[in-house]
């Protein structure tokens, strides 16, 4: 009986290790992920004109306002959806910050983050850890609608849409926002076409 339960064990361990080198190259590999086969559509409009809190940003805390508010202020936006219990989402908040900060002077789109945590106090909690706010408007998708119907599956995962509320562009997962890829990909989306 003894044997039977090593052979199945080193059986089990066989297989893990044949799935982890199947997946390394994967985990090797950039973390800069673009769904490029993405099909661009326009948002619902009523998610759009969804009421958020505004938890950061140029307004005062607890007001209210809209993405489609927000998306009509510029060209494009990057709007990035995240929660405070997800890690890989707190790993990226520096380099969306350090984006943030070049966009202004780069030509490239200001960007919004969406809060799917219960409740607001869970962002701010995390804030008061924080050395410093982040320097990008956060809004609090209580229920997590406006996430849905974008397709949001996984967190983080962020958006590019333009003015007109078309989403041109996802990106699942955690990014390297400062990247030579991601720079090069949003200094192209944002060059008008000629």
């Amino acid at each position: 009986m003894t044997n039977q339960k090593a052979s199945w064990i080193g059986s089990i361990l066989i297989i893990g290790l044949f799935l982890a080198l199947i997946e390394l190259p994967s985990l090797t590999q950039s973390h800069f992920q673009s769904d490029l086969k993405f099909e661009q559509e326009a948002a619902d409009p009523k998610i759009l004109a969804r009421s958020l809190k505004v938890i950061q940003g140029p307004s005062t805390w607890g007001k209210a306002t809209t993405l489609g508010e927000i998306l009509k202020h510029s060209p494009a936006t990057i709007v990035n959806f995240w929660a405070t219990w997800c890690p890989p989402c707190l790993e990226e908040i520096p380099t969306l910050e350090s984006l943030n900060r070049m966009a202004k002077g780069a030509a490239l789109p200001p960007i919004v983050t969406l809060s799917v945590d219960e409740s607001a106090n869970d962002v701010l909690g995390l804030f008061d850890t924080m050395k410093s706010r982040p320097n990008f408007s956060v809004l609090h998708d209580t229920d997590g609608l406006v996430a849905r119907s974008f397709g949001t599956t996984k967190f983080p995962e962020t958006y590019w849409i333009n003015s007109d509320g078309v989403v041109i562009r996802r990106w699942v997962g955690p990014q390297d926002w400062l990247s030579a890829d991601v720079i090069g990909l949003l200094k192209t989306l944002s060059t008008p076409s000629r």
